[in-house]
């Protein structure tokens, strides 16, 4: 029996019924592939605002681990002894200022993190890309029209892993492929926040007082020596720096109801939502100069190499891949352990959002 004969033969016969075969198997194929796919991940472009500012795919903060059911561990309430420029930890868990956090009896809890304690236990995980440590300093800022108010000075890769473009407003004449020029360390280049700051034309003076940072040690409840970092703002450096930019984080935005009721556009009016933290952007490679010149009484080895060895209380990862990020989220917890919050940024926003 010639099958294949019997088959041109049932589609010249039928066409209807063999085209919606075909799409049927299409869309199974279609769906087998999704349920596949989005239990282990994300799209490529969820909460891409969030990745871009906190510069990874998934973060770490020095405690905060997620809880489960299934555990059968004794949990104790602790207070978060943090402050906000440590860390974008208050974006993503704004109750936890108030409430504290849930954690183990022996967890060491919130303190600074060594790079490179982090990257070795985790160094064998698939499907990490790159590791970026966040670096800020508290400090206050001096403007012409807003005066003097209370700031955040981070360091920021001057390649980042996902591009600052979309966010930005800056001169026209600036090389549009960075947002940095090559001589940025020498010009003390800077972009500020247009919504927390303010309209900052480029090509302004900022004025920043940076407090002499610390690194202290202490004992933990459970005896074991943590790294703490303190200011001293009886000891301010100042620096000026050069707008070049500014910066606008829109995460989401909202219906205006007032301002659509009786339009004739049957597209509702919107609110947009922004990230409003008064981050002042400056190359990293300025940020650890900067640092280095302050810190008078912090142990020399820490700039040795400050990316891997100065302390911080962020870490960021970027991923090869987004779908697979559930399970790389899961590997780095176990290898990390109980002292540590590991979040995939889209689920570290459903807290935001809660």
């Amino acid at each position: 029996m010639n099958f294949s004969k019997l088959a041109v033969t049932e589609i010249k016969r039928n066409p209807t019924r063999t085209r919606i075969a075909v799409l049927a198997s299409a869309l199974a194929a279609m769906l087998i592939i999704l349920l596949r796919i989005i239990p282990e991940g994300y799209p490529l472009e969820i909460a891409m605002p969030e990745r871009t500012y906190s510069g990874g795919d998934i973060v770490i903060f020095p405690a905060l681990a997620p809880i489960s059911s299934a555990e059968d561990k004794a949990l104790i309430l602790r207070d978060w002894q943090g402050s906000d420029w440590q860390s974008h930890i208050l974006y993503y868990f704004p109750k936890i200022k108030k409430t504290g956090y849930f954690c183990s009896e022996g967890a060491i809890g919130w303190r600074a993190m060594i790079p490179k304690d982090v990257i070795s236990a985790i160094s064998d995980i698939p499907n990490i890309k790159n590791v970026y440590p966040y670096r800020a300093l508290p400090c206050l800022v001096t403007t012409e029209t807003s005066g003097t108010f209370p700031a955040i000075l981070r360091g920021f890769n001057e390649q980042p892993p996902h591009s600052l473009e979309p966010y930005l407003h800056k001169e026209e004449k600036h090389n549009p492929s960075r947002f940095f020029s090559e001589s940025c360390v020498e010009d003390m280049e800077a972009i500020t926040s247009r919504q927390v700051m303010g309209k900052i034309p480029p090509g302004s003076t900022i004025h920043v007082a940076i407090p002499e940072p610390r690194v202290a040690e202490f004992v933990s409840p459970n005896g074991d020596t943590t790294l703490h970092m303190g200011m001293d703002w009886d000891n301010l450096a100042k620096y000026s720096f050069l707008v070049v930019g500014e910066y606008s984080i829109k995460v989401h935005e909202v219906i205006d109801y007032e301002a659509s009721l009786g339009s004739p556009d049957p597209h509702p009016k919107t609110i947009p939502l922004y990230w409003e933290r008064p981050e002042i952007l400056i190359p990293s490679a300025l940020f650890e100069k900067i640092a280095e010149e302050t810190s008078d009484n912090i142990d020399p080895a820490y700039f040795e190499s400050f990316s891997s060895v100065f302390p911080t209380y962020q870490i960021t990862l970027t991923v090869d891949n987004m779908s697979q990020i559930h399970q790389t989220t899961h590997l780095i917890r176990e290898a990390l352990g109980d002292d540590y919050g590991v979040y995939a940024i889209p689920e570290a926003l459903f807290d935001t959002s809660s």
